[in-house]
């Protein structure tokens, strides 16, 4: 792309008036909300809008009376506020999930049952939902002295 096309581009999107570019970002989900924002710092003004964030917090975490009075009682917050709020829960939530299936202890080894479970899930993002198990070998199976067991369970 050539400077003019890219200078002239670039102008448009600053010339958009305000609610039209909260708009447009508001139809974004939480990911793309985020990247967009480190695109230009008029966009970076416009992603970190509390009014999304609190609509993006409130469509994964459900909305309570006390959200809707901290809401309302106090509207001017710092920019970002909701945003950062949207991030620490989620990473609360997960957090709580890896420790609830980490709960349960294996009596062959002393170990949580499932840490290697818990391993393979942080390591393949693709899977959020839930914990996958496509080896084969049964939990079950990796506390035996089978040595064929405890091989194959290497993945």
């Amino acid at each position: 792309m050539s400077r003019r096309a890219h200078k002239s581009s670039q102008n448009l999107i600053e010339r958009l008036p305000s609610h039209i570019l909260i708009k447009v970002l508001s139809y974004l989900d939480a990911a793309a909300l985020f990247t967009v924002g480190h695109v230009s710092r008029l966009l970076h003004q416009f992603a970190s809008d509390n009014s999304l964030w609190y609509k993006r917090y409130i469509a994964e975490f459900g909305e309570t009376e006390e959200l809707k009075l901290e809401y309302t009682e106090v509207p001017d917050r710092a920019a970002g506020h909701w945003k950062q709020r949207y991030f620490r829960s989620l990473a609360a939530r997960d957090l709580r999930k890896w420790k609830r299936r980490l709960q349960r202890v294996s009596c062959h080894t002393g170990l949580p049952a499932d840490t290697e479970l818990v391993l393979r899930w942080g390591a393949d993002p693709a899977d959020l939902a839930g914990f996958r198990d496509d080896r084969g070998v049964r939990p079950a199976q990796l506390g035996r002295s089978d040595p064929s067991a405890v091989r194959n369970a290497g993945g």
